[in-house]
Parts: structure tokens; C-alpha cells; sequence
């Protein structure tokens, strides 16, 4: 079983009027469905992978950069922990949960 079901690029709103269809009148399969889709969440896209991809992803556009970046003279720099402090539940939660507290993957692993 998928855990996503297949939108066409070309039909978009017959294609997800289909599925809603679908998916109501085949409630247990949409149901393993859905929890499928959260197992390859859970297990495929984990935060460290997210920011792995997201270093080499700016890592490889700053070498096409023509230019050498500065950093603007009132630009103020702010550290994940100033931004979770304020949140509160669930928000502040998944922001201590998601932040980075460094690389993943170093040379000495």
C-alpha cells in the first residue's frame, strides 16, 4: 500500500475529488493509508535529514554566487533558543524538538 495517493498535474480537481471520494467509501483502506503516510513521515523524514539536505542544498548555491555576501550593518543575529523561549505547548515543543544543536554527520563519525 502507498502512504500517499497520486494527484495528476493535469486534472488536479478531478483528481482530488476522486480520492475524497474514494477514500470515503473505502474508510479502512484510507485509514492504513494514513498511517502508513505517518510512518514514512516519522521514519523517511526526520529533522536531521531535513537539515543535512538543507546545508548541502546552500552549501552548493553559495558556489554559484558571483558575489561575496556581508552582513547588513543593523542586522541583528538571533539564536534558535530566543526564538523558542516565547512559544508555549505544542508550538515550543516541536521548536526544542526540531532545533539544531549541531551537524548530524561530522568528520569524525
Amino acid at each position: 500500500m502507498h502512504h500517499y495517493w497520486p494527484i495528476k498535474d493535469d486534472d488536479k480537481c478531478r483528481s482530488i475529488k476522486h480520492a475524497v471520494d474514494w477514500g470515503n467509501s473505502h474508510q479502512q483502506e484510507a485509514q492504513a493509508m494514513g498511517k502508513a503516510a505517518s510512518e514514512f513521515i516519522r521514519e523517511e523524514l526526520k529533522m536531521d535529514y531535513v537539515y543535512d539536505y538543507m546545508f548541502h542544498l546552500l552549501n552548493e548555491y553559495s558556489k554559484l554566487l558571483r558575489y561575496k555576501p556581508t552582513v547588513p550593518r543593523k542586522a541583528v543575529e538571533l539564536c534558535s533558543e530566543t526564538m523558542a523561549c516565547p512559544a508555549r505547548g505544542l508550538e515550543k515543543q516541536f521548536m526544542m524538538e526540531s532545533m539544531v544543536k549541531g551537524p548530524s554527520v561530522t568528520s569524525s563519525s
